[in-house]
């Protein structure tokens, strides 16, 4: 217990420092860190801004064509007016939001914000169905969903926004709110009541926000995994299908960013290409190299490749 304890203090920004590293009363349900408490996008952002604000955090290249880089100075001013919009649409500690997206740098954006803020996020897979949406939604509570107007996959527009619409008019009666992306410009439907452009409501925003102090009971995001039918299997299969996180567990998902370096002898700077289906790789929340969403072109250029399988194991591990 000695290693991760003080890979833990050394790696990591706490806002209440841990007394216990290993907490295995409740084995084999194992809890790293359960006393303390952080910010997980602080310890992804904030942490770099003084030495490495400049240098690039993301590099993104879509399947059009188009590319962005972000660095961590940009990428932290992003998440920062993202969090307050969520504020001011009325979502708070606690509170549930899911994000049904395109593979774009808004996503890692959206998960950041709701980290931030104390909100839960829940990322739904854009190629999943409106019946998919709806159960995940349902299952969640959630409050508010972000989306986009459409994606592109293998060549052809998917149309986000149109699932989105089947699946509200279907049930999910707890969404209050849908920010919509727009990313390919299609015509797309918005209820005047409900939906909002998420140029309108972020662009401008407060560059700045301090991040929440979260209870450490909270939890910071879960996911339905692939293939799970939730609806159909009742309440306490449902429980098991839903994968929770709560702040003790990512206390440990952010180590696994720093033990990279130890046995690959992998350099801060180096690039990481993330082909994962789900953002969820716990690769999403390590920040302490450069990562990018590449396509197959642009592996050969990168020293580390995290890929996920269909039963979502990674080569990214929690202590």
């Amino acid at each position: 217990m000695g290693f991760w304890s003080e890979l833990a203090r050394r790696e990591l920004v706490w806002q209440t420092p841990f007394t216990q590293t290993l907490d295995d009363s409740d084995a084999p349900n194992y809890r790293w860190f359960a006393d303390g408490r952080l910010n997980v996008s602080y310890n992804c952002l904030d942490v770099h801004l003084a030495e490495r604000g400049h240098q690039t955090a993301l590099i993104f290249e879509g399947e059009p064509g188009d590319s962005r880089c972000l660095s961590y100075r940009e990428l932290h001013v992003e998440v920062c007016r993202c969090a307050n919009a969520l504020k001011d649409q009325g979502v708070r500690l606690g509170d549930r939001v899911v994000i049904y997206m395109p593979l774009v740098p808004e996503i890692v954006v959206a998960m950041h914000a709701c980290a931030r803020i104390g909100a839960i996020h829940s990322v739904v897979f854009g190629g999943f169905s409106a019946t998919s949406l709806k159960d995940r939604i349902e299952d969640a509570g959630a409050k508010l969903l972000i989306t986009a107007d459409g994606g592109w996959r293998g060549g052809r527009a998917i149309e986000l926004k149109a699932a989105v619409d089947q699946a509200l008019a279907a049930g999910c009666r707890t969404i209050e709110r849908v920010i919509v992306y727009r990313r390919t410009g299609e015509p797309v439907s918005m209820d005047a009541k409900r939906d909002v452009w998420w140029h309108e409501v972020v662009e401008g925003r407060r560059p700045s926000a301090r991040p929440n102090r979260s209870p450490r009971s909270t939890r910071c995001f879960f996911f339905i995994p692939q293939g799970q039918r939730v609806s159909s299997k009742g309440f306490s299969t449902r429980a098991q299908a839903i994968s929770s996180v709560r702040s003790s567990r990512c206390n440990g998902y952010l180590i696994c960013a720093p033990t990279q370096r130890i046995p690959r002898t992998i350099p801060i700077r180096t690039s990481i290409w993330c082909g994962t289906r789900h953002r969820h790789a716990v690769g999403s929340h390590a920040a302490t190299a450069r990562r990018c969403d590449q396509p197959a072109a642009m592996r050969r250029k990168l020293k580390l490749i995290c890929t996920s399988s269909p039963t979502h194991s990674v080569d990214f591990q929690s202590p």
